[in-house]
């Protein structure tokens, strides 16, 4: 069992980023008739780095406050839809 830890500054953009970047991914995907390729990949990486570097500057405050805050209770009752 790992000990919990305060998520450092770059694991916190990393993690934002990563969810972003999957779900702006997946829409592409599924509105793409579910066509995967390289050249897929490549395009939205490109097309959301922009808008991904200003969002991470926007918002890296308020991420930083609910990650001192972060209750795995209430964690686990929104993944479970409550």
């Amino acid at each position: 069992m790992s000990v919990p830890h305060d998520p450092s500054d770059r694991e916190l953009r990393e993690a934002r980023w990563t969810a972003y970047a999957l779900g702006q991914l997946a829409r592409r995907y599924y509105a793409g008739g579910r066509v995967m390729n390289a050249a897929v990949l490549h395009e939205t990486f490109q097309t959301l780095l922009g808008p991904a570097k200003e969002m991470q500057e926007k918002y890296l405050p308020q991420i930083r406050q609910e990650a001192r805050t972060l209750d795995m209770g209430r964690v686990m009752a929104m993944v479970r839809g409550g």
